[in-house]
């Protein structure tokens, strides 16, 4: 029931765009590259995004801004629990961060927790957009995972 209500929005908002969006200068379709490192034990080790979606002109874009918004949401998730902000890059159109080393358990959980939501919502995202998304999930040996096998 969800959704087809979101599916039905999501048909309703590209109807739209098209309409308001119709005069603008047709934008360079290249995805917005995600590529997620996990450890040996499967955790998610680094977190890398750059590019923009390209499924509309600068600042409406709204799988860029979804994307951007998940990814920041992650990183002040992380500074909140590990009260440190030194585990990530950012500049336009580009994040980067690696999951900061905790001794606690119980943190140790909770950014596993965050991540992989985080990694969820996105692969939700690229579900719903195709073309404007590309993820690429590998373990630190460079190996990738069913993740990958999505984008084909």
């Amino acid at each position: 029931m969800y959704k087809g209500r979101l599916l039905c929005f999501s048909g309703l908002f590209i109807l739209l765009r098209e309409i308001v969006f119709k005069n603008m200068p047709a934008v360079k379709l290249m995805p917005v590259v995600i590529k997620i490192k996990r450890d040996r034990d499967g955790a998610i080790a680094a977190v890398e995004s750059c590019g923009h979606a390209g499924f509309s002109g600068h600042g409406t874009d709204i799988v860029c801004a979804a994307v951007s918004a998940l990814l920041q949401t992650a990183v002040l998730g992380v500074e909140s629990v590990t009260g440190s902000d030194d585990f990530y890059r950012c500049s336009e159109g580009y994040l980067f961060f690696e999951s900061p080393v905790v001794s606690c358990e119980k943190n140790r959980a909770n950014i596993a927790f965050l991540l992989e939501t985080i990694c969820k919502a996105l692969l939700e995202i690229r579900k719903q957009y195709p073309s404007y998304i590309r993820i690429e999930e590998g373990s630190s040996s460079g190996r990738k995972n069913k993740i990958n096998r999505l984008n084909k």
